[in-house]
């Protein structure tokens, strides 16, 4: 009797402290991120620029977006998975080949980033 008491109790610290840990880890994340096309435009950097931003869309932490990049016969469409470095309060690229088709992401970011070329 005394045992099963003990687990209980310990069971229910337990419980406390994982949810006080969540409470941290939200905190640390900004309370909106930036959702326009200036914000996401920023991940885009490398050899061909960015042209145009045809769509995108975010969901907490993760966005996806449809650009393209290049101009004239250099020019070629691409689909992107982003999300939000709250350390350095911008968008980065995440590595498709981690979060897409896992759970990762929210569904709607997983179908209109990871699914299409």
């Amino acid at each position: 009797m005394f045992r099963r008491g003990l687990v209980v109790v310990l069971l229910l610290m337990g419980l406390v402290v994982s949810a006080s840990e969540a409470r941290c880890q939200r905190s640390t994340m900004p309370e909106s991120t930036p959702c326009y096309s200036g914000a996401l435009a920023g991940a885009f950097h490398g050899p061909l620029a960015l042209t145009h931003l045809d769509n995108y869309g975010c969901e907490g932490p993760w966005a996806f977006a449809w650009a393209t990049i290049g101009s004239g016969a250099h020019a070629v469409g691409v689909s992107e998975v982003l999300y939000f470095d709250a350390r350095s309060s911008h968008w980065r690229f995440a590595q498709r080949a981690a979060v897409c088709g896992n759970a990762t992401l929210p569904a709607r970011i997983d179908s209109l980033g990871c699914h299409s070329n």
